[in-house]
This record gives structure tokens, C-alpha cells and sequence, in this order.
């Protein structure tokens, strides 16, 4: 094309100065004239030097067509016709050759069994008919079919013992490899073998959670949990629910799902657990909801709590999760001592002190010092005892917090202090880890008169009364008589700090779970309820009060005089209704009340599952 359009504009240029017929004129005309008469010209000067390369008959053929055009095209092309005879005789020379090899194998009898009988059947086929039409012999067709690769084959057991022993599908294909080239096969691929090992882990667990949930007639309660996980790349982060049930008959809590959420409402929480439980057929089964105290859970109308219920036709426990609650508690205490500085997702306070760790000087950490500590001994104790029983179960991020205040309480410095760690708002309880380590380091961390008095004034709250509320928080049971007592004791702290106490008691009145009719009968089954006031409460549960059923709202009356016999209804027989528990020991407590005695029972106590 660019040497048409050269030569289209050198004939532009002459047809415009067509008239001049200078010397150079005509020169250029005859140039042009040239290049025109020679432009289709396949034998050209720059054209037949790429022909060096032709036969000679297709030179002489090109030389005719120039002439007399004497000689014509055959249909038939004897080169290609000699070409694929000669392709035909190195197929039959290597299907010959396979044969060979094939005989000396099975003379030496070491035959290797396919992968499979199915693929290999199919293959046989596709051979055999292949070779019935090239009219080959029906012994060659089996030969060419039992010739093909072997490959190693990876069962159930194989793909479970290489998850047991935490080999990665790029370490098993290095000992396939191995094994593969012993027994002279091919080894599958790293591709290869994580897709075999995924699909067996699935049918696996799926076989095993059926089982397990239906050999044995338990409630399960069901738990749900919003995370934000990471996507695809065009997706970026994807909000994810985390769907679990737990039960006595499972060996610990069981993942059921982790569908994507389309928006963060309680419908579209509602849809995603409810057909999961019906994917799994437990519809039947759940007896509970575990959920954080979120609007888009709990909302009366729109919550997914109230939604599921409506789903599945019948009201269930609401057991809320009680550490969230905790964490409200907290962040209510610090808004109430620092202000507005801590309502952001990150707490410049906090930064500042993360930003200085390395360079504080570790050795020159303090006690806690303040009068107030010398005295509330019985607060103390109980702090000591529950952190003492929570050691052997707590994770490592509450295992610090165990330690700094248990240190705090004796008068003592850790002798090591872990890196801080992450302070956004999702994690208060690296706030509460934070103003213990910054009230031990304020000799060595800069901090204003206000910062030092509100920092002091948390360390306290938290070691006297937050830190025994956190550790205390799982196991459901014994949440009644926790929370009850932890609402007294925040009445009692406005001897304390009074900005404190009206927080956290106007943030925990929204919070009465475990307080309302239908889950304090729980308290019956709790080591912390005397022998005495669980008889009140049998004696309270055939009377019908008008009490919230899900929630208690506090009386006019004096909050620290409240008992948990005052919050029995007969709908308190609802937890034993729901998680299908044996009240037939209830008239033996009644009879064991005339003993006068402070043990309490220990009658048909339900499993820790419910934590």
C-alpha cells in the first residue's frame, strides 16, 4: 500500500506540471513510467530474487504462463501424495514398536493397573475403533490401549494423611514425584492434586457434620458473625457471615457456611443463615441464636434475629453475645473519662504510645499506684478468682490483659511486656491492655496532667470491676448472676468515679439479656447461685408477672435490692423448653430446702457448649 501511494502521489505531482518538459522532466517521467509498467510484475527484480528458493519445474511453469500456456495444474499433487505415504509407514513402524515393548512387559510380568477403569475403558474404545480403520489387528488395538501412561492415583486415605501431617499440595507433589518414578508412572500435578484434595476434604466434612448432628437428637444453637474478608482483585474486600452451630453432640463448634452479603441488613443476614440451616437440613434442630448486639441483629422489626424466628415459625432463645456487651461497657467508661478522643477508629493517644515503644526503656516500668486499690478487697478477690480459672482457656490477646491486671492487683510489674498491638475500634480490649501499660510507663511516655488522671482513673475501673466481667462473660449459665452482680457493682462505683458509673449503668440498661424471663431460669444451673435463692426461683416459676420476656427494664425501686427470684416468671421454663432440658429435679431442690445450707447444686448442669 505505501508504494501505491507513492507512486499515486508522484503521478499527482506530474499531472499538475504536466506542460514542463525540462530535461529532468522527462527523466522523472520515464522513472515513473518504469516503476508503473513493473508493478504487478510478480517476476520482478525485487520479487524474483525471492524465487531463488522455487523448484525448477515451478520457474518453467511460471515462464509458460507468460507464453502459450501449455501446461496445466494437475488435482493431484504427487509430493504431498508422498508425503503422507511415507507418515503412514513411521506410524505402523511406532505402533510396531509399541507392540514389542508391550510383549516384553508382560513376558516380565510387571503390568501396571490404570487409573482408573472407566477412563480406561473409554481410551480402549477410542483406540480400537481408531484402529479398525486403519484395518490394524484387534491384538494391536489392546496393546496400544494398555501402553498408555499410568498415573499415580490419590485416594481418601492417601489426601487424609497427607492433611494430618500438614503437607502442602506443593510438598506432595515433590513426594508423588519420587514415588511416581520409582514404580515407573507419571506423578499428577500440584494442580492436580489440590483439586483431588479439596473435593475429598468437602465430601468428608460434609458426611462427618451430618453425622454427627444426626446420630445424636441435641439443640443447636446457632451463631453468626459479619467479616470483612479479602476478594478478588476487582472485588477488593467482600463482607463475609461466618455461620457456626454448636452443640454437646459435636466435638466443638461446627463452620457451616461463609456466604457473601450483599448489603450488611438484617434481611440479607437472615436469608443467607436461613438457607444455609436448611441446606443442611437443621432447621428442626436450632434452638438458640448467639449474635452480636448489633442494630442489624436485634432491630424489633428489620433485626435478623426477629426475621429468623418469623422463617422458621417459632421464637427461639436470644443469647447475645456477652463479650460484645462487655466491649459496649468499656467504651461507654472511656468516652465517659476521655472524652470525644476516643470516638474515632483510632485513639492519638494510643498511636503516640505505639510510635514510642521501642525506645522506652522497659526496666523502668511502675506499679500501679492508687489509694483506692488498698481498699475493695472482695472486689479484688473475685477479680484474682475468675482470671485463675479463665488461664487455662483464654487466647493470648486476653492472656496480657490476665496478666497486667493480676500484676496490678498484687503490686507487682510484669517482668516482660508484649509489642502493642492493633487499637482501632473494633478492638477494645486493646484499650483497656493499652491504659494498663501506659499508666505502668508514665514515667517514660509523655503524657498531659489530663491524660495521666483519666488513664489512672480506667486503670482502676478495670482492674476492680471490668477485668472480672470480661473473663466471666462465657459460659451462659452462670450470665444472670454475672450480670446481675455487675450491676450492682456499677452502682456501687459511683462512690468511685460517679462520670463512670452512670455511663456504663445507662449503657448496660440496654443490655439486660440474660435478665429477662425467658433466659435468667439458666441460674439454676449455676455452681455461683446459693441453694436458697434457686428455691425462691422454683417458687417464682408458677407465678405469671408482667415482665419482659427477652429483656429486664429496671424497677423504680432501689436496682441494688433486686434478686434474680425477683425476675422469675413461668416463661422462665422456656430456656428448658427450647434447649430441651430435664426439669424433673426441680421438686427435689424444693425438698432439699429445709437443710439450711449454703452449697449449691450441681443436679443436671448443661455442657459448656453454651459458652
Amino acid at each position: 500500500m505505501k508504494k501505491l501511494e507513492t507512486l499515486v502521489g508522484k503521478y499527482e505531482v506530474r499531472k499538475k506540471a504536466k506542460k514542463r518538459q525540462s530535461e529532468g522532466d522527462k527523466v522523472s517521467d520515464a522513472l515513473l513510467q518504469g516503476h508503473l509498467a513493473s508493478l504487478f510484475e510478480i517476476a520482478a527484480p525485487a520479487t524474483s530474487s525471492s524465487m531463488i528458493h522455487l523448484k525448477q519445474k515451478d520457474k518453467d511453469f511460471l515462464d509458460d504462463q507468460r507464453g502459450q500456456r501449455k501446461m496445466v495444474i494437475s488435482t493431484v499433487d504427487k509430493e504431498s501424495m508422498a508425503k503422507e505415504s511415507r507418515k503412514h509407514e513411521r506410524l505402523a513402524a511406532e505402533r510396531r514398536r509399541k507392540e514389542k515393548e508391550l510383549a516384553e512387559t508382560l513376558e516380565r510380568g510387571e503390568m501396571i493397573e490404570l487409573v482408573t477403569g472407566s477412563s480406561a475403558t473409554a481410551e480402549c474404545a477410542d483406540s480400537s475403533t481408531s484402529s479398525s480403520d486403519t484395518n490394524s489387528s484387534a491384538r494391536g488395538s489392546t496393546a496400544a490401549c494398555a501402553s498408555r501412561p499410568k498415573r499415580l492415583k490419590i485416594t481418601k486415605e492417601v489426601a487424609a494423611a497427607a492433611d494430618r501431617v500438614k503437607l502442602t499440595s506443593r510438598g506432595a507433589h515433590h513426594v508423588f514425584s519420587a514415588i511416581a518414578a520409582d514404580q515407573g508412572v507419571l506423578s499428577p500435578s500440584t494442580s492436580s492434586i489440590r483439586r483431588h484434595r479439596k473435593v475429598l476434604r468437602k465430601e468428608t466434612a460434609v458426611k462427618d457434620y451430618r453425622n454427627q448432628v444426626q446420630e445424636h437428637d441435641a439443640v443447636l444453637i446457632l451463631h453468626w458473625d459479619g467479616k470483612l474478608l479479602p476478594g478478588s482483585e476487582s472485588q477488593g474486600h467482600v463482607d463475609r457471615l461466618a455461620i457456626v452451630v454448636t452443640s454437646p453432640s459435636l466435638e466443638g463448634e461446627k463452620l457451616l457456611a461463609i456466604p457473601a452479603l450483599p448489603s450488611g441488613t438484617g434481611e440479607a443476614m437472615a436469608s443467607k443463615v436461613e438457607e444455609t440451616i436448611r441446606h443442611w437440613k437443621f432447621e428442626d434442630r436450632v434452638g438458640g441464636l448467639c449474635f452480636d448486639t448489633t442494630a442489624s441483629n436485634t432491630g424489633v422489626h428489620a433485626g435478623c434475629c426477629t426475621l429468623l424466628e418469623q422463617k422458621l415459625g417459632r421464637p427461639l432463645l436470644n443469647l447475645a453475645c456477652r463479650h460484645h456487651v462487655m466491649e459496649l461497657i468499656l467504651a461507654s467508661a472511656f468516652k465517659a473519662t476521655f472524652g470525644d478522643a476516643t470516638s474515632g477508629p483510632d485513639v492519638q493517644l494510643f498511636k503516640r504510645f505505639q510510635k514510642k515503644w521501642p525506645i522506652l526503656i522497659k526496666a523502668n516500668a511502675t506499679i500501679i499506684n492508687d489509694p483506692r486499690l488498698a481498699d475493695h478487697d472482695e472486689w479484688k478477690r473475685t477479680t484474682l478468682e475468675a482470671l485463675a480459672k479463665a488461664a487455662a482457656t483464654t487466647r493470648d490477646a486476653y492472656k496480657e490483659l490476665a496478666e497486667l491486671t493480676a500484676k496490678a492487683i498484687k503490686g507487682e510489674v510484669p517482668t516482660t511486656f508484649r509489642k502493642p498491638g492493633a487499637h482501632h475500634y473494633a478492638r477494645w480490649m486493646a484499650k483497656a491492655i493499652y491504659t494498663l501499660k501506659m499508666t505502668m510507663f508514665k514515667n517514660e511516655f509523655e503524657l498531659t496532667p489530663r491524660e495521666l488522671r483519666s488513664l489512672q482513673e480506667m486503670s482502676v475501673f478495670i482492674i476492680l470491676i471490668y477485668a472480672r466481667a470480661w473473663f466471666e462473660a462465657p459460659l451462659a449459665v452462670d450470665a444472670p448472676f454475672n450480670d446481675l452482680t455487675l450491676f450492682h457493682d456499677l452502682h456501687k462505683y459511683r462512690d468511685l468515679n460517679s462520670k463512670i458509673s452512670e455511663a456504663t449503668v445507662k449503657t448496660f440498661k440496654r443490655h439486660f439479656w440474660y435478665l429477662g424471663t425467658d433466659l435468667v431460669g439458666l441460674a439454676l444451673f449455676s455452681d455461683k447461685v446459693t441453694i436458697e435463692e434457686k428455691t425462691k426461683m422454683v417458687e417464682k416459676l408458677a407465678i405469671d408477672k408482667d415482665l419482659d420476656k427477652k429483656r429486664w427494664t429496671t424497677a423504680p425501686q432501689d436496682p441494688s435490692s433486686v434478686t434474680l427470684s425477683d425476675l422469675v416468671t413461668k416463661e422462665s421454663l422456656f430456656s428448658f423448653t427450647e434447649l430441651k432440658l430435664d426439669a424433673s429435679f426441680l421438686p427435689n431442690l424444693l425438698c432439699s430446702a429445709g437443710r439450711k445450707t449454703r452449697r449449691t447444686t450441681r443436679a443436671r448442669r448443661p455442657s459448656n457448649i453454651w459458652q
